[in-house]
């Protein structure tokens, strides 16, 4: 499952010919008032609707988790947010992000191993092996999710094994 971003900015270009092709209406171009009207409405909605916005990028956490509520359905954006809570020590919250990114599409990349070196934080070293390679069947070219793996390995004393993953 491949998941296509879509970038809002992209719709601004085509909204410009849309607001020119209006303005070319014989209606507008008869009606000076209304088209000043229209003109100055359409700006103060984009204005208000832009100054509301901004609000999500006061940070990374408000951008983050806006993002996750206007695409709940974005496996990335989950990861990015887990990856945000890993960063500010939440880690129960990092864990149910890596979680749901996984729950909305099993092969994202690099969630895996992220969950396993959130693991590694948290003291659960059973898990890591587990995901570490569930993340190299979903990007078997991974070269973190590999080098964690032999580093694993390797802390073990299982170097022959750790050789294999250490490319």
């Amino acid at each position: 499952i491949s998941e296509m971003p879509i970038f809002e900015h992209r719709a601004y270009l085509p909204l410009v010919g849309f607001v020119i092709l209006l303005s070319r209406l014989e209606f507008f171009e008869k009606n000076t008032g209304a088209k000043k009207i229209i003109t100055i409405s359409a700006l103060l909605i984009f204005s208000l609707v832009t100054f509301f916005y901004s609000r999500n990028f006061k940070n990374q956490t408000l951008f983050w988790q806006s993002a996750v509520k206007t695409s709940p359905n974005s496996s990335r954006v989950h990861r990015e947010l887990g990856n945000l809570y890993v960063s500010g020590k939440d880690f129960e919250k990092a864990e149910l992000e890596y979680k749901r990114a996984l729950e909305i599409n099993p092969r994202e990349r690099l969630v895996h191993n992220n969950l396993a070196v959130l693991y590694k934080k948290i003291g659960r070293i059973d898990q890591l092996e587990k995901e570490l390679k569930s993340e190299i069947e979903v990007d078997p070219g991974s070269v973190v999710a590999n080098f964690n793996l032999g580093n694993l390995y390797a802390s073990r004393g299982e170097y022959e094994k750790a050789e294999k993953y250490w490319f």
